[in-house]
């Protein structure tokens, strides 16, 4: 589960960073991988990177980019790989932000594990943490129009292929009232040399930084769509 990240992302928005460097990868483990692993013979290489920008589609969804990179053993980019990405949310925040003197920072926050364990869109026995009779998260992220996309249950899948540097450009899209209040675990899996070569990484879903000033301004994303509550056996359906 992705833990406390209000002071990190306070600190860095008040040094003038982007929301996107303040959150991207601020939700790790020990699982995260830089290079990838080979399942079979040579491994090759894969890195899943974010971007530095965050785009408002319109004034309802954000688009998140990413990119992933795939080279041989020995280095070389690999032109034409297919690399399928599966984007799953791993947690969910309970909480709110409110104005602090200089910009909008978060008050309050707890994070929730998501509710469907196994990641098959069926609610079983042991899941429902709140019991309300409905697995939270949910999945309120869908690829970019550029990535063929393939439904699998509660998994994002979708399928991109390299240039002739190596890299495969994606972006996750999501309503702005889940910006900050989601962490997903992207995965990219490509055959390099014969041999299938995964990373993965966790990133929380970030919200633009131009709104986190503006006093003025309501933060689309000041209440958690899951509720305040700082108690994760408390329903979502509960918003106070």
């Amino acid at each position: 589960m992705c833990g406390q990240r209000g002071a990190l992302t306070a600190i860095m928005l008040l040094a003038g960073l982007s929301t996107a460097a303040a959150l991207l990868g601020g939700c790790g483990s020990a699982e995260d991988t830089t290079g990838g692993s080979g399942v079979s013979g040579s491994p090759g290489f894969l890195a899943i990177s974010g971007g530095t920008k965050i785009y408002e589609v319109d004034d309802r969804k954000f688009q998140l980019p990413f990119t992933v990179m795939v080279s041989s053993k020995s280095g070389v980019p690999i032109d034409g790989a297919t690399v399928t990405i599966t984007t799953v949310p791993l947690s969910y925040g309970k909480g709110w932000y409110d104005w602090t003197g200089d910009a909008w920072g978060i008050i309050e926050e707890m994070w929730c594990d998501n509710e469907d364990q196994n990641l098959n869109a069926r609610l079983e026995s042991g899941e429902d943490t709140n019991s309300d009779g409905v697995l939270f998260p949910g999945n309120p992220v869908a690829y970019s129009p550029d990535v063929d996309v393939t439904e699998t249950e509660a998994k994002l899948v979708g399928k991109v292929l390299t240039d002739e540097k190596g890299f495969a450009d994606f972006s996750l899209l999501y309503g702005v009232d889940y910006a900050t209040w989601i962490a997903v675990q992207i995965k990219a899996v490509a055959r390099v040399e014969g041999t299938e070569n995964k990373t993965k990484r966790y990133f929380y879903l970030s919200g633009a930084s131009s709104y986190y000033k503006q006093e003025d301004t309501t933060l689309p994303w000041q209440y958690s769509p899951f509720g305040a509550t700082q108690d994760c056996a408390v329903s979502p359906h509960n918003l106070i």
